[in-house]
């Protein structure tokens, strides 16, 4: 029989067959994702590049980002720092969300809860309880026999632990999350609102002057965000000076702590952790601009951990991360979790910041993180979250009626544009779910709750959409109006889903083209 050759007589068999290739397949080193520090190429020009490695054989999962200069014709040069040789598991600065953000029973906004990473910061009463809440639910399994919390916090700080998973480097492994580079040279334009109304004048000015704040000496260094599977999102200095390459921050989802402490087992098989996408901007909110990193979990706890009670959840959330080097549980924003909220599912997509309208015509814009609610939620729909920027607030959840779009279903990668105004205020929006539409949703409205819902919709979409948003007064009220020309499939077993991020050009009739969102193949198309 042929070593590559798998036999398997029933279902249990035939999985564990399967991840056994997968496993397989990703072992050795794997390079995942990237990102330049500008556009041009000169002599202080470098990259980053994020990768993974596993030993064949073994399940030490580790991870790396690594700084290489660019030479003057684009080629690789030396490289400036790895991030895995300059971490200790001493004097990090990690902080956990403990709870996510919810809303009570009487309709009050309850803030996310986050403190230090230490064990007398865990949730629970007693021992048992606060290993439950780092992932052992169900049951203490024999492996961690009686070492203690502490242990276990010191060893997912990076300290190696008798009886615990034996690693060679304490960054943990990258796969999907993608490195989000926060430069002080960024600038999202705003400095642009001048004159009328008053806040175009007020906000454009402060900009201006907080632009000059990030680059003047003292100023907040160049960081490089990345999540991992070792449980956290990591902040590195990502200049070339003497802390290139530090970790300067680290954070713990909620969602993510609630099975950590599987990593330490000495047979652990991988888990995804932090493993979603990132997006940063400067922000306005308070009465000053700030700069905020919004990321997700991705896949991470979407299956059961050996000794849980039950499959974990998907999460979102905000870090103020306007001063990395002095970043503190007060600078946690907000986390939405699945856990407590029904239409949040494992968000793959990756969200954006964007302002939207104000109060009334002559208010300020709010600053907002949108995105879809991801696949695998409780309520099965496909989801438009736009959440308040600062607090973490769903000004609103947009989904189309009917059951048959709550059926395994869930909105993937959104895109925001500025389509009725010329002040940068994003108004509507366009996305895809799992059952193949191409969704529009119409934000025009200063009263997030007149946003309405979802009305038209079509099963599927052709792989290649080109369509133009109606500016009708009957369409003003339609803003989940699906975007279609033509139907693909006729039946739910031909369902493709739309899982890459739809792509928006400008015409110069002012109309939008719609176009470029791929659909993948249903199971055993060819």
């Amino acid at each position: 029989m042929p070593d590559n050759y798998f036999l398997a007589r029933n279902p249990a068999k035939l999985k564990a067959a399967l991840e056994a290739i997968f496993e397989s397949a990703a072992e050795g080193d794997a390079p995942v994702g990237g990102g330049g520090t500008g556009s041009r190429i000169s002599t202080g020009s470098f990259t980053v590049s994020a990768s993974y490695k596993v030993p064949s054989g073994t399940n030490d999962w580790t991870g790396d980002v690594v700084a290489t200069k660019v030479g003057a014709l684009g080629a690789d040069g030396d490289v400036l720092w790895r991030a895995s040789t300059k971490m200790s598991s001493s004097g990090r600065n990690i902080v956990m969300a403990t709870a996510p953000t919810t809303v009570n029973g009487s309709g009050t906004l309850v803030p996310v809860a986050a403190a230090p990473f230490e064990a007398n910061n865990i949730p629970g009463a007693d021992r048992a309880a606060q290993l439950g809440n780092l992932g052992f639910s169900s049951s203490v399994p024999s492996w961690f026999g009686s070492h203690t919390v502490a242990d276990l916090v010191n060893y997912l700080k990076g300290s190696a632990i008798s009886g615990f998973r034996s690693r060679s480097a304490i960054l943990g492994d990258i796969v999907n999350s993608t490195t989000e580079i926060v430069s002080t040279a960024d600038n999202f334009g705003y400095g642009s609102w001048t004159a009328t109304p008053t806040w175009k004048a007020t906000l454009g000015s402060r900009y201006r002057a907080y632009l000059a704040a990030k680059k003047a000496a003292g100023g907040p260094p160049t960081m490089l965000y990345v999540g991992a599977n070792d449980g956290m999102l990591h902040g590195f200095d990502a200049s070339t000076g003497a802390s290139a390459g530090s970790e300067v921050l680290a954070f713990i989802p909620s969602s993510s702590l609630q099975h950590m402490a599987e990593l330490a087992n000495p047979s652990y098989s991988h888990r995804y952790y932090v493993d979603g996408a990132l997006a940063s901007s400067d922000v306005y909110y308070g009465d000053a601009w700030h700069t905020v990193l919004v990321g997700s979990t991705g896949a991470g706890g979407a299956n059961r951990a050996p000794n849980a009670a039950a499959v974990g959840n998907g999460s979102m959330f905000a870090l103020n991360v306007s001063n990395p080097t002095g970043f503190t549980k007060d600078n946690v924003l907000w986390e939405l979790s699945g856990k407590t909220d029904s239409d949040m599912g494992f968000a793959l997509g990756k969200p954006i910041i964007v302002p939207v309208s104000g109060a009334d015509a002559n208010a300020a814009p709010r600053f907002v993180a949108i995105f879809g609610n991801g696949i695998n939620s409780s309520s099965g729909k496909p989801v438009l979250f736009v959440v308040d920027i600062q607090t973490g607030q769903v000004l609103n959840r947009l989904s189309p009626s009917g059951g048959g779009y709550a059926l395994r279903n869930g909105l993937m990668n959104v895109v925001a544009v500025a389509a009725s105004n010329n002040n940068r205020i994003a108004d509507t929006v366009y996305g895809g779910d799992m059952q193949g539409n191409l969704w529009k949703f119409d934000l025009r409205d200063p009263n997030p709750a007149n946003w309405g819902f979802p009305t038209v919709a079509h099963r599927c979409l052709p792989p290649r959409v080109m369509a133009w948003p109606s500016r009708s007064p009957a369409d003003s009220r339609s803003p989940g109006q699906p975007v279609v020309a033509t139907t693909l499939c006729s039946g739910p077993d031909s369902i493709s889903p739309a899982t890459t991020t739809p792509s928006v050009r400008v015409r110069r009739s002012s109309r939008f083209t719609v176009s470029g969102t791929t659909w993948l193949p249903p199971w055993g198309a060819g």
